[in-house]
């Protein structure tokens, strides 16, 4: 799975970005490494 850009840039995180923001981006990259990946062709 790709790596978070924002890490890579070393950039801090947004003070919006509270924890549901962080459990939704972990569900989204979840769903996309499990469901739609491997059925990517």
């Amino acid at each position: 799975m790709a790596t978070n850009p924002a890490e890579i840039l070393g950039l801090p995180k947004p003070a919006w970005a509270a924890d549901e923001v962080g459990m939704l981006y972990d569900m989204a990259s979840r769903f996309m490494a499990e469901e739609i990946a491997p059925r990517y062709d």
